[in-house]
């Protein structure tokens, strides 16, 4: 009904297939609810979920039978696994550690960075710095890698907290750094590279 009303579709929308029906619900701004609240009825959500699928280069299907139910298929490319990972900052890009690899995080104090290591609970960590590489900032933070029993402490701008994230290949043009592992979209939409410890320590 909200959807002839809006003349998106025919009076009839019980005849709809599950892809025109599909399309209705992923229009931004739809919604059949009849009270808006700050976490649902705003018409956003199946429209960011389809948006970042594709993105992906998955795609996105549903069927529904009346008094049975309805089914929501997500397709993602096999290449890609789903992994958590630890957000950070540096200069305005952002990348994911594979939290598998992080044995601490924190942030820094200006004395804890001295010739080339990161004086961190009584060790001196090598430093790995993304920098030189991706700009200048204010390195506030740093993130302990773990490889093995190898460590490293990677110099960041900010820590931006945990996130499970999707890693597709990258189709790396040349000079890229050899700690790209892949990349992923977040979930505000903001791409990220993912980078590999091994390469790092």
């Amino acid at each position: 009904a909200r959807a002839a009303a809006e003349g998106w579709a025919a009076d009839d929308t019980a005849a709809l297939g599950g892809a025109a029906l599909l399309r209705i619900l992923a229009r931004p701004g739809f919604s059949t609810a009849e009270q808006v609240t700050d976490v649902s009825g705003r018409g956003v959500g199946i429209d960011a979920v389809m948006h970042r699928v594709r993105a992906l280069g998955g795609s996105t299907e549903l069927t529904s039978r009346a008094g049975v139910g309805t089914t929501v298929i997500l397709r993602l490319p096999l290449t890609m696994t789903i992994i958590p990972a630890l957000l950070v900052g540096v200069a305005d890009e952002r990348y994911a550690v594979p939290l598998g690899f992080v044995a601490e995080a924190a942030r820094l104090d200006g004395d804890m960075v001295r010739q080339g290591s990161l004086q961190f609970r009584g060790y001196a960590v090598p430093l790995v710095d993304l920098g030189p590489h991706r700009g200048v900032g204010q390195r506030r933070a740093g993130v302990i890698l773990d490889v093995g029993g190898r460590q490293g402490a990677l110099l960041v701008d900010t820590l931006l907290g945990q996130e499970d994230i999707v890693v597709g290949p990258v189709d790396a043009p040349r000079g890229t750094p050899r700690w790209v592992n892949g990349a992923t979209i977040l979930s505000d939409g903001v791409p990220a590279l993912v980078l590999d410890p091994t390469a790092l320590v």
